[in-house]
């Protein structure tokens, strides 16, 4: 069973709970159930080709660049050119465009959790 579709029958199972203090019990494990497999799904790589980001969104790129080892990463942004196309750029002056072949959305950052 894909991750996916476990946290989809968590879900269903947490709206069919009855409001309890043993169900109230239950439905927390439940949930903290589906954000463990939420925080291990991997994201997966998007193409360039099938879809670009939002400009000025950062994102996890893989770089196919002869000026790179292969499958090289970084952090970059698209943006607009004097040309009126796009380019890739980490936000330093005097960057160039980066040859991006694809991208992911960032993880959300680290958050310490406060014990009850």
């Amino acid at each position: 069973m894909k991750s996916k579709v476990a946290i989809e029958w968590l879900k269903t199972d947490i709206s069919r709970l009855w409001n309890t203090p043993m169900n109230n019990l239950h439905k927390e494990a439940l949930e903290m159930a589906i954000k463990a497999l939420e925080n291990q799904c991997p994201s997966k790589w998007i193409s360039v080709k099938d879809r670009l980001p939002k400009k000025r969104e950062k994102v996890l790129c893989t770089l196919d660049d002869e000026f790179y080892d292969e499958g090289e990463i970084k952090i970059l942004y698209l943006t607009n050119s004097y040309g009126g196309g796009v380019i890739w750029v980490d936000g330093y002056i005097g960057t160039e465009n980066y040859d991006v072949c694809a991208w992911m959305p960032l993880p959300k950052p680290y958050v310490k959790e406060v014990e009850e």
